[in-house]
């Protein structure tokens, strides 16, 4: 009481009477992994509490502020895939501008982030060197990285996508890989990677081999052709000789391609597909050894030609048969004439196609006109060396057809018992055998031996020419 100048007090309680205010600790808390990387972190509300403050640790680190909220769940959105995490929540009351503080749960309340892995990987092969990858979706993947193992087992990334696909262009053709997907989930300017599927999925790219389908000698050099290569852009067509290194002849697109730089022996062909991308060239596989082919026009073996098609050759060149001549030896006509040749090559293994190809060169259809006279019956002017020399006489057609037909035969075969020097060839010599198994080589300066039947150059191009023609009729 005061009174004047005074203050009188009373008497009171020492004792008093005591309370303990709230400690207003959050209860209920719950953490559960949710979608991709998210953590949802729910708790008890607290009477009177204004906010929350959520925190996360990892074992044995420090409690991070993750944010405040004012209700009673929060959503954590940047945990790492495949993480133990811990979460507590703070209560908090604010008034007058003063901001007051509850307890927390220490220990919180633990979980670990869904680790998610890409599934259903699978690799196909597509076109030339390309595979395909596919794979199932991972929910809440903003994109999926692909990998691609190296050769001391690590993984590459080889590019990124949004779609459940991806096709690899990079792959040397016939060369095996392996691949897995990883997703990727991007959140506030940060990358969140799920768990590596391994071992991943292993292929072998396509070996995108151009395989031959034909190989032939035609009168325009060696024609090859082959199979499409799907997704090539291009061929290289390469040959060799026997022990030789291939060389490139040509790069082509088509599916076919003439060598017309061949000359008679053995080479061997192959083809190879490539293909041209922003990334680079890619070259398919490729038969190295090469496929063989006998380009010189053989004299011996079967014939490629019919009597009629000899008959059309000659009606071809607008010349007379001299029947006056050879109707008392044997053919009264071209038709006769023909089938002789025709049958006495095929008896002896010549082709008659080259028979009658050298007869018309040689006596210029049937016309002579130079030191071989039409009734010598020399066909090929065996033995007519220039200057006035005739050569030989034969009794008959058949019989100088008999005798060019074991010429060319003892100049082709490689077996002496096969040509028998029985008289039927004035002009044998032992010394000619297999000297010139091919037409070409019956020019002297094409041939390897330094022989041949005749010493212009162009005498068995000469021939071949004339042999295609009449292959055509």
């Amino acid at each position: 009481r005061k009174s004047g100048d005074s203050i009188y007090y009373g008497q009171y309680d020492s004792t008093g009477a005591s309370i303990t205010t709230n400690t207003g600790v959050t209860t209920g808390i719950k953490a559960t992994a949710s979608t991709y990387n998210y953590n949802k972190i729910t708790w008890d509300s607290l009477k009177g509490a204004t906010g929350y403050r959520v925190y996360r640790k990892t074992q044995g680190q420090s409690w991070t502020n993750m944010g405040s909220v004012t209700t009673t769940q929060f959503v954590d959105r940047t945990a790492q895939c495949g993480v133990k995490y811990y979460y507590t929540v703070r209560a908090y009351r604010t008034r007058d501008g003063v901001t007051y503080w509850g307890q927390y749960d220490k220990t919180g309340a633990q979980v670990t982030t869904n680790n998610p892995k890409v599934s259903g990987i699978t690799a196909a092969r597509t076109t030339f060197n390309g595979i395909k990858l596919t794979w199932n979706e991972v929910k809440g993947a903003t994109k999926y990285i692909i990998l691609k193992k190296n050769d001391n087992g690590s993984w590459t990334n080889i590019g990124n996508t949004t779609e459940l696909s991806y096709v690899d262009t990079t792959p040397q053709c016939g060369t095996q890989y392996t691949y897995t997907v990883r997703a990727c989930r991007i959140y506030g300017g940060k990358s969140y990677y799920g768990a590596i599927n391994n071992p991943g999925v292993t292929i072998q790219s396509n070996h995108c081999t151009a395989t031959l389908q034909s190989l032939e000698r035609t009168a325009a050099g060696v024609d090859l052709s082959w199979k499409k290569v799907g997704g090539a852009t291009g061929y290289m067509v390469y040959r060799k000789v026997s022990g030789g290194k291939l060389q490139k002849l040509a790069t082509v697109s088509g599916l076919s391609y003439t060598d017309a730089t061949v000359d008679s022996g053995v080479y061997y062909y192959t083809v190879r597909a490539y293909r041209k991308t922003s990334d680079g060239i890619y070259y398919g596989k490729y038969n190295a050894s090469g496929t063989p082919i006998d380009t010189g026009y053989a004299i011996m073996g079967q014939s490629n030609v019919s009597v009629q098609q000899m008959i059309n050759y000659f009606n071809s060149s607008g010349k007379q048969f001299p029947a006056w001549v050879y109707a008392q030896k044997g053919a009264s006509n071209i038709a006769e004439f023909c089938q002789l040749v025709y049958n006495i090559a095929v008896s002896e293994g010549v082709k008659a196609e080259v028979v009658f190809a050298q007869i018309c060169k040689e006596t210029g259809f049937l016309q002579f006109g130079g030191d071989v006279s039409a009734e010598q019956c020399n066909f090929a002017g065996m033995g007519a060396t220039g200057n006035g020399e005739p050569g030989c006489w034969f009794a008959d057609v058949a019989a100088g057809i008999l005798g060019q037909v074991r010429h060319l035969k003892l100049y082709a075969s490689t077996d002496i018992n096969q040509v028998p020097n029985d008289g039927a060839d004035p002009r044998y010599y032992a010394g000619l055998l297999g000297k010139a198994p091919y037409v070409e080589w019956l020019s002297i300066p094409h041939n390897p031996y330094g022989t041949g039947w005749a010493a212009a150059e162009s005498y068995g191009r000469d021939l071949i020419s004339m042999i295609w023609k009449m292959r055509s009729m």
